[in-house]
């Protein structure tokens, strides 16, 4: 498959998409199925297979964030498939952690 070259980054596309969805509010909750929509309507093209990787790469408390390099700290995952923005004074490791 031939890789996204859209004129923002992935990690922009998703961002933007998870803004809009949550309208900024650290909380409310999202899936990924949630931002398909979001992101498909601006970006038909764009392959939602990246979305995964990419909320995992951004989210704090995510097992497997060390695998990306370069992250950042965009998200917080509640549990299995579901995630909300990522507050610092809320969120802190150890406590109502994945």
């Amino acid at each position: 498959a031939p890789r996204w070259s859209g004129d923002k980054p992935v990690k922009q596309v998703v961002w933007e998409a998870v803004q809009e969805f949550t309208g900024g509010d650290a909380d409310i909750e999202f899936a990924i199925k949630d931002l398909k929509p979001v992101i498909l309507d601006k970006h038909p093209d764009f392959k939602m297979s990246n979305v995964g990787p990419e909320i995992a790469s951004g989210c704090v408390n995510s097992p497997s964030r060390h695998h990306y390099r370069g992250a950042d700290d965009w998200y917080w995952k509640i549990e299995r498939g579901t995630y909300r923005l990522y507050d610092p004074e809320k969120n802190k490791m150890g406590e109502d952690s994945a």
